[in-house]
């Protein structure tokens, strides 16, 4: 299973409003030259975000996007979720029942699907035991610490 690039941009943007006071927004325009991507292609991401309740945007001069809730209460799952939608890696596309003699072809899929099926449960397990301000932490994601961000993309809300 490959997730889409989407995904890393996504959840850098989110790393990133992890640094904003409460008040604070960062506009695409800020986002996009931070990340260095073109603002349509990402608004398109960030918009997949906010359907999901992840982030919130806001227009006009001082319009952007934060974080609906604190960092600790997203977790990494939520964000592959918002982008990619729900996942299943296995598709049952009937082939068992052109290969596999008559009879046992529930038990064939069905014991296909249910490893795929605990497979997936794992990593979403792994991604939904990770939230934003532990991977924040652990990359030290600060403002001090990313280039022009200061200047650039802190926008009071």
């Amino acid at each position: 299973m490959k997730l889409r690039s989407q995904v890393e941009h996504g959840l850098l943007c989110c790393l990133l409003m992890t640094t904003l006071e409460e008040n604070e927004t960062l506009s695409t325009s800020a986002l996009a030259k931070i990340c260095d991507l073109p603002k349509p292609y990402l608004s398109k991401t960030l918009q997949a975000l906010a359907r999901a309740g992840v982030i919130i945007g806001s227009q006009g001069t001082y319009g952007g996007y934060r974080l609906v809730r604190k960092a600790p209460s997203i977790t990494l799952l939520e964000i592959v979720q918002a982008i990619e939608g729900e996942i299943k890696t296995f598709a049952n596309c009937g082939l068992a029942e052109k290969i596999v003699p008559a009879g046992s072809i529930a038990s064939v899929a069905s014991i296909i699907e249910r490893s795929f099926n605990a497979a997936d449960s794992l990593w979403q397990d792994v991604l939904a035991a990770n939230n934003l301000e532990s991977l924040a932490r652990e990359l030290n994601v600060t403002p001090a610490g990313l280039p022009d961000f200061e200047s650039t993309s802190r926008r009071p809300n």
